[in-house]
């Protein structure tokens, strides 16, 4: 016990000493992929496996949260960008958009799979990322350094690299995968999420007026996130596993979660995005992650 307490004082001390852009890079692949049992403890720091999915996910928040602080955009704009980076990584790069063969998919795999896309799964999919993988990870980084919270982390050089890993590492999943989608469906995809970009950079920081209340209490803002992951989770992934929902019910539930968030969160409760403080986005951040937990 005493030396397990050593180790974990050691890397908590390594971890804390980082830059905020190498702790953002560490974070986003924890969030999406360790925290969520995604992937065991012992296969998350296989080497092989850290290559794989430190690179899309730590470049995929860098790159949101740069495009977010450079443009003085907010956390509206960084949900658009977490959208786009969902679509980009599970559309594009791995393809499971698409792909009804994968691995993990199970009863998704043929449940509500329609002109060759897989709607459920999608939108479940855009949820997780924009809930762990971007929101979770840049707002608890920002929390280790507020100090530098409106400041760019990384160099133009940096951001560009970054900006090309994410697309580019479709070759080295194409390694492992070799599940082409139809023309049609990536044309679509990536139409969308140019559309998504755009949007992210031309909306106010604050696109939706202050109406001058305070914010509730923290804890209002855990209780929403823990119930909206639970939502999703059960209505996407284990409803299908369990029985036929009726057409597009999962679909209709995320949407709708991620539509209470979005006003609850960012509009009503926190003054149009202005008002709340790292107390309330940190409680957000623990109810996002209860479920996993």
């Amino acid at each position: 016990m005493t030396q397990l307490a050593r180790a974990w004082t050691r890397f908590t001390t390594w971890f804390l000493n980082l830059a905020p852009h190498w702790k953002l890079f560490i974070l986003a692949p924890v969030m999406a992929e360790l925290v969520s049992h995604h992937q065991p403890l012992w296969e998350f720091f296989n080497p092989i496996i850290i290559g794989i999915t430190f690179i899309p996910y730590g470049c995929g928040a860098l790159v949101a949260r740069e495009l977010v602080v450079r443009n003085g955009k907010g956390w509206a704009s960084l949900i658009l960008l977490g959208a786009a980076f969902s679509l980009v990584f599970e559309g594009i790069v791995t393809r499971v958009m698409f792909n009804p063969m994968w691995d993990e998919l199970g009863a998704l795999a043929t449940y509500q799979h329609v002109y060759a896309f897989n709607w459920s799964l999608s939108i479940g999919l855009v949820h997780f990322h924009i809930a762990l993988s971007i929101f979770a990870a840049v707002a608890l980084t920002e929390m280790f350094h507020p100090e530098r919270r409106h400041e760019s982390w990384i160099s133009d050089r940096a951001l560009l690299w970054c900006a090309v890993a994410v697309p580019a590492w479709t070759v080295v999943i194409g390694l492992f995968v070799s599940f082409m989608p139809p023309l049609t469906g990536l044309i679509a995809l990536i139409a969308l999420v140019i559309a998504l970009i755009v949007l992210a950079l031309h909306i106010p920081a604050h696109p939706f007026a202050d109406r001058g209340q305070s914010a509730p209490r923290p804890w209002v803002f855990g209780m929403i996130g823990g119930l909206m992951t639970t939502g999703v989770m059960v209505s996407v992934y284990m409803l299908p596993e369990m029985t036929t929902p009726p057409p597009l019910l999962p679909f209709c539930i995320v949407l709708g979660a991620l539509l209470v968030i979005a006003w609850t969160c960012l509009v009503y409760a926190s003054g149009g995005g202005a008002r709340w403080t790292d107390q309330h986005r940190l409680a957000l951040v623990a109810g996002l992650l209860a479920f996993f937990i």
